[in-house]
């Protein structure tokens, strides 16, 4: 008898620091001291959320570890596919790193990043362990309550931050120059915040669209609210990530559009109210202010190359990096990529190998996800990567007939994130709710045909 609660007790353990991961990392910000002696930025946002991703993890290792002997290490967990291709990405992460010219930073990553191989890890071991561990839809429905809930407090503050209500002293660097009134909540960046809004206005989203009426109401202020944080982020790619998720999702339930055309209408007139809303209170910038001035700029001006090559002042060199801050950028990964096709230059070493000018603002990121990946860790790393993300993508568009609703939200919430990866990059306040998503996203519908067997 007493094993049996020891075993419960366990159980719940693991399900309660899942739900952490996931919950409580995205949240952990620290007040920025303002009085600090120190002459130097202090990471008071990425390096908390790693480190205690990093604890907690751990202490899930151990807990799962007396969970399998417990079980006399008899679960059930197939070498899939999926799972062969993630472990093949990791192996080659670990070649990239060993053979990398920069290893302190293909281990540890760079400051303010923090993506080397620990973070690496600590995503895959999650991905795997919600995958593993999550084995019924109450185990689902808990991650997806702390998942929640986390997105919800985290919307809050970021919305008080577009009207510059900030109860915590922030990093001067995020006061100032395109940071202004632009959410960041507690993620570091209006654009990170952006990527995570995407995730979580999509699944909240289909949440209410295919919900029964009963929870119409909780879920539809739960997507305005993520509504208005997305567009306090004034993301670009979110938004494109957001548009074409929902755009599939209503082309792939249009049999449903018709039965709930009046809480969509009604939910609509709110959310355009909303743009409104934050168009007129919204000072110095607004959504679509900066929306429209890079279209406008788009047309009336074309990026200059020579400019870049030249050193020149560093006032022209914001100023095209403000107009168009990604074009230069891909065109370089895109021969750096082919420069050292294997294995890279070893993770988080993007600014080791991109061709820095003197006098010109660092880096440190190829701003897409994808072109990051293949330029630090190879090509073969990002192929078997997106295979990866090719078969989770193929393995949700079959189960979509089985109409599970939280299976579903959770693919729609991916399609967001990848969309808006192509214009983005990977970061420890974000990439561990993507990781944990993906995860729990498989065990989800690994449970459903279970049950259909």
């Amino acid at each position: 008898m007493e094993k049996f609660n020891l075993k419960n007790n366990i159980e719940r353990l693991i399900l309660f620091f899942l739900s952490l991961c996931i919950g409580v990392m995205p949240l952990l910000y620290f007040p920025y001291d303002k009085f600090s002696l120190i002459p130097y930025r202090i990471d008071v946002i990425f390096k908390p959320k790693q480190n205690f991703l990093i604890v907690v993890e751990i202490i899930l290792l151990i807990l799962f570890a007396i969970y399998f002997r417990m079980n006399k290490f008899n679960f059930k967990f197939k070498l899939n596919k999926i799972s062969t291709l993630l472990i093949s990405f990791y192996m080659i992460l670990i070649l990239s790193t060993l053979f990398s010219d920069y290893k302190h930073n293909a281990v540890f990553g760079r400051p303010f990043r923090l993506e080397g191989l620990i973070a690496y890890s600590t995503y895959i071991l999650l991905f795997f362990m919600i995958y593993i561990y999550v084995d019924n839809e109450k185990k689902v429905k808990i991650m997806i309550y702390s998942l929640v809930i986390s997105a919800t407090i985290i919307s809050v503050y970021g919305i008080i931050q577009f009207y510059n209500i900030d109860p915590i002293y922030k990093d001067p660097y995020l006061i100032t120059g395109i940071y202004q009134n632009r959410a960041f909540s507690t993620l570091g960046n209006p654009v990170f915040a952006g990527s995570y809004a995407s995730m979580l206005f999509s699944l909240v989203f289909a949440l209410f669209f295919l919900s029964k009426d009963s929870k119409k109401y909780k879920l539809g202020a739960l997507t305005v609210i993520f509504f208005a944080f997305l567009m306090s982020t004034s993301s670009k790619a979110a938004i494109i990530g957001v548009v074409f998720s929902l755009f599939l999702l209503l082309y792939i339930s249009k049999d449903k559009i018709l039965l709930y055309k009046k809480k969509l209408s009604y939910l609509l007139i709110i959310l355009v109210l909303i743009c409104i809303i934050m168009e007129l209170t919204g000072k110095p910038i607004t959504p679509l202010k900066r929306f429209s001035d890079f279209f406008v700029k788009m047309m009336k001006k074309k990026p200059n190359t020579k400019l870049i090559k030249s050193e020149i002042s560093i006032k022209k060199f914001f100023f095209y990096k403000k107009d168009f801050p990604r074009t230069y950028i891909y065109t370089t990964g895109i021969k750096l990529l082919l420069k050292n096709p294997l294995l890279g230059s070893g993770p988080d070493t993007f600014d080791k190998v991109f061709p820095q000018q003197k006098g010109f603002r660092l880096l440190d990121k190829a701003h897409s996800e994808y072109i990051q990946i293949g330029v630090t860790t190879g090509l073969p790393s990002l192929i078997i990567y997106l295979l990866f993300i090719y078969n989770l993508l193929k393995i949700n568009i079959n189960a979509l007939k089985q109409r599970n609703l939280y299976q579903i939200a959770t693919f729609f919430g991916i399609i967001a994130y990848l969309i808006q990866a192509i214009f983005s990059i990977s970061v420890v306040s974000v990439a561990p709710v993507f990781w944990g998503l993906m995860g729990l996203n498989l065990a989800i519908i690994r449970n459903k045909n279970r049950l259909n067997e």
